[in-house]
């Protein structure tokens, strides 16, 4: 038997690992010249940690990463919203690990033989025949196996070939990325800053950087904000407290990520007989919860887990879809509302934000988290 899986990024490579523990023949399929991370830093977050855990390949992460212990959200001041740190009864609640994304795939891919791996193979449909599963490539190659599972984020050409109207959808917001060295001791944890010209967040992660990202709304097609600069940036954040303004002042436009924030309606269908969808390519997240990458390592644990009950491998993917479907879709559906209040630039509404924001007791805040991290 052997398992197709389209897409090198977090969620093929972690994949290709279950697949190859449990004994099964794999390949991976690239679209990019090489297996390399697209974006800056990440953080792995509770879930992430335990079923990176199950899989029995947490160690490295663990050894490489920068652990975040608690995430303050700010106003444009600096002055303190919410401060989402561990109580002592929940410190599993708030741990995290911040990595570089090229740390992390790096990490993926020590545990995978090389032999497996083929870039420069841009997916555009699949086919089947004879009980096979023929992959087509934009090159007019075509790979056979058994069975496919896309993993190739949130343009998958798997996910429109069988799903024609799961086009992502525009959540409002660009944002820009950047890694810099910490030169900050006073920067130990994370922080989001939340103010009326958008979002800003400093997270610091190993090798002693500091990977940032700023969200500004936007129409999709507004000329002006998508060709902003790094200047651009100092320019529109200027009032913000200056921690923020010196993040801006060390960074380059070379390093400079820009994207739009999108993410996919929550589907109904994962499973599709000899396809299954996972990661990005199943239910692609804005990033406000921090749970992208995190639900795609989970998918894997689950999938692990129900082809090694035993299941033949379509019955796994079915079983796979009943347990992801509601999960991810509330994760997809708060995600979205998390940023739609993190970017209100009604000064009124700000502050009305804010002031419900500091008087929410903590437990509510720990009830949403064990939904996401359970």
């Amino acid at each position: 038997m052997k398992i197709l899986i389209n897409g090198g990024g977090i969620a093929g490579l972690t994949c290709a690992i279950a697949l190859h523990k449990l004994g099964i023949e794999t390949e991976v399929f690239e679209s990019a010249h090489e297996i390399k991370p697209v974006g800056a830093g990440i953080v792995i977050q509770t879930n992430a940690i335990k079923a990176l855990e199950y899989l029995g390949i947490e160690e490295k992460i663990i050894e490489s990463a920068n652990p975040i212990n608690q995430l303050a959200i700010l106003d444009e001041k600096g002055r303190v919203i919410k401060n989402q740190k561990p109580a002592s009864s929940n410190r599993e609640l708030f741990g995290g690990l911040a990595i570089h994304r090229h740390t992390l795939h790096k990490i993926l891919k020590s545990y995978l033989p090389d032999n497996i791996f083929f870039t420069n193979k841009k997916a555009i449909s699949f086919s089947l025949n004879d009980e096979k599963v023929n992959l087509q490539f934009e090159d007019g190659s075509i790979a056979n196996g058994d069975y496919l599972i896309s993993a190739d984020g949130i343009n998958s050409n798997i996910r429109l070939q069988l799903i024609p109207d799961s086009k992502p959808r525009y959540a409002g917001y660009i944002c820009w990325r950047s890694v810099i060295d910490n030169t900050y001791p006073e920067i130990k944890e994370a922080t989001e800053t939340w103010g009326s010209k958008g979002r800003f967040g400093i997270v610091p992660i190993n090798e002693n950087k500091i990977y940032w990202y700023a969200t500004i709304n936007s129409s999709r097609f507004d000329v002006k904000i998508n060709h902003y600069s790094l200047q651009n940036l100092k320019e529109h954040f200027s009032d913000y407290h200056i921690l923020v303004r010196e993040v801006i002042n060390k960074s380059s436009d070379k390093s400079l990520i820009k994207n739009h924030i999108c993410d996919i309606k929550p589907l109904s269908q994962f499973a599709f007989n000899k396809v299954l969808l996972i990661g990005d390519a199943a239910h692609a997240t804005t990033p406000n919860l921090g749970q992208g990458a995190c639900q795609a390592i989970e998918d894997v644990m689950i999938l692990h887990h129900e082809i090694s009950s035993g299941k033949d491998i379509p019955t796994a993917f079915k079983s796979f879809e009943r347990r992801r479907i509601e999960k991810v879709k509330f994760i997809i559906e708060t995600s979205r509302k998390l940023g739609a209040i993190g970017q209100i630039e009604n000064k009124f509404l700000i502050s009305l934000r804010n002031t419900i924001f500091r008087i929410t007791p903590d437990f509510i805040t720990e009830n949403q988290l064990k939904k996401i991290y359970n």
